[in-house]
This record gives C-alpha cells, structure tokens and sequence, in this order.
C-alpha cells in the first residue's frame, strides 16, 4: 500500500480531464431505408422492418460532461413518418430513439403520414422543448426538437431518449451509430446524412503532464492545496469536491483576493479516490483526487 501511495502522484500528474473546444462530427454518405417486409399487417408490429445504419467515429478519449452542449443533428427523406424510428447508439451500444413512430397510437397502426423532407435537418438537444408536430404540415420541418415518440411504446426494446441522463458522463471513443428502422411497407426513404455536435465545455479530455491545474498532497490526510495556475486566465472560478457517487462534498470558491490558489479541509473525509472539479467560465477540468489516512 505504501509503494501505491508513492506511486500515485505521479500517475495523478500525468493525467487530467480537460474542457475540450468545440467540434462537429459529420456522416454525409446516403444510407437507403429497405420497406418494412409485411407479414400479418402492413404497418407497425405487423412487419418485419427495414433498418439503415449510418457510424460516425469519434476519435477522442473521455466523456460528456454536460448533455446540453451535445447535438444530434439528423436529415432524412421518407413519404411517411410514422414507419419511421430513429436509434442513437453509444460507442458502448447503448441506445435510444430521437423519433419514434410519429402520430402512432397502437403498436400496430400506421401513424402520421406527414413526411420527412431532404434538408430539413431536425437537430436533437437536452436543452430542447419542442417536440415534432405531425398537425397542420405535409412535411416535418427542420428545428430544433426534443426527442419526440407517437402515443404507442412500439417498438418498446427502443425506449424513447431522455438525453440529459442518456448522455451523461457517456465515454466518446469509439463508433458512435444512427440506425433508422422503417415499419411500414410499402414506403421507402433515405438517410441523407447526421452529424454529433459537442459545443464548448461539453466534453471532459484526456490531457497531460504540464496542464496548469496542480493538487497537492495528493494523496492528502489533511489539507488539500489547489493551484488553478494559468487555467484561471484572471476570471471568477471555483473548485469543488465529489466521491464517486457524484455527491459534492467540499466546495471551495476563489479567493476574494483574485487569487489562483486555495485550501480545503478533507481531514474528516473517508479514505478512497474524489474527484476534483475545477470551473472557471464554460472551462472546466477535472482531476482525480485520493484521501488517506
């Protein structure tokens, strides 16, 4: 135990989670919709479905800090929309629908026959309240839209995304895929392209050696030293403590002088690893943190 208690400084200062920049990721290749297959119906559980699946490769290490800043971005061409479910999945193939069977009301009818219309580009966000509207329109417009179902749970292996939790602390490596499903026949459509948006401060990244921030006693028994160095950049910021169920723990603001450096008393705190969050603007870094005893 003493010889990892000497080797963690070392390994804490090399790695630093980091607020990224903004970026977007795009897939503009077409992908065709196959028709549903009919089998005792022509609409909803009634059919086998037609599935197109689109990736889009994220090549960064890390997670989503903050589901708000992330946009699904998605243009697609179909005569009606409500053969039409559209899954999210994770690089860890977790999943959820951004559209589910619109203007739906059993698992078995044929829902809104409103259609979607190429370029009409629907952009999905925690932070968004509308839902798509299947009234009043022959298509469905471009905007920004939350995630948005018909009134039937079908098909319920696909639940609708909630995408302040589904997104959360979500890791970025990896494939990331759309898959459009069509359960009506006998229409057919197109995924025209999709796109994954992470706005500033949205993402955690991994950095190395030589980041400002720097924690010290790490590990710490009593007083914890945080020197924000040149993260601060002369802003407000504050420094704030959590265990690993996420729970906030010590929270510390800067100093009244202007200063970059702090201390916080993490004497009665259990042993184990915390996590540190530093914030100052929409910048953020986060650093792994042990108290012994």
């Amino acid at each position: 135990m003493e010889q990892l208690l000497r080797f963690f400084p070392v390994f804490a200062a090399l790695f630093l989670w980091v607020s990224a920049p903004a970026q977007t990721y795009t897939n503009g290749t077409p992908v065709p919709i196959p028709e549903a297959v009919a089998e005792t119906g022509t609409c909803g559980a009634n059919t086998s479905p037609g599935v197109a699946v689109s990736s889009i490769p994220v090549p960064l290490s890390g997670w989503v800090l903050q589901p708000d800043r992330v946009t699904v971005g998605v243009n697609l061409t179909h005569t009606w929309a409500g053969d039409i479910t559209v899954e999210l999945v994770t690089p860890a193939g977790h999943s959820c629908a951004l559209i589910k069977r619109l203007g739906s009301h059993t698992d078995t009818d044929c829902g809104s026959s409103i259609d979607f219309m190429a370029g009409a580009v629907m952009r999905f966000n925690a932070a968004n309240m509308d839902t798509i509207t299947t009234l009043g329109g022959a298509h469905v417009p471009a905007g920004n839209y939350a995630p948005t179902s018909g009134g039937s749970d079908y098909p319920s292996a696909i639940p609708l995304c909630d995408l302040s939790t589904f997104l959360d602390h979500v890791g970025l490596s990896g494939n990331w895929l759309l898959r459009v499903y069509d359960s009506g026949y006998p229409y057919t459509g197109q995924l025209n392209g999709w796109s994954l948006t992470f706005d500033t401060g949205a993402l955690g990244m991994e950095g190395y050696a030589g980041a400002p921030a720097a924690v010290y006693p790490n590990p710490a028994s009593g007083i914890l030293y945080i020197d924000a160095g040149a993260f601060v950049s002369g802003s407000g910021w504050s420094a704030s403590l959590h265990d690993i169920t996420g729970r906030q723990v010590r929270v510390a603001a800067c100093p009244p002088s202007g200063g970059n450096a702090v201390s916080v008393d993490v004497s009665d705190l259990a042993p184990g690893m915390y996590s540190l969050r530093l914030e100052a603007g929409n910048r953020q870094q986060v650093k792994k943190v042990w108290i012994s005893r």
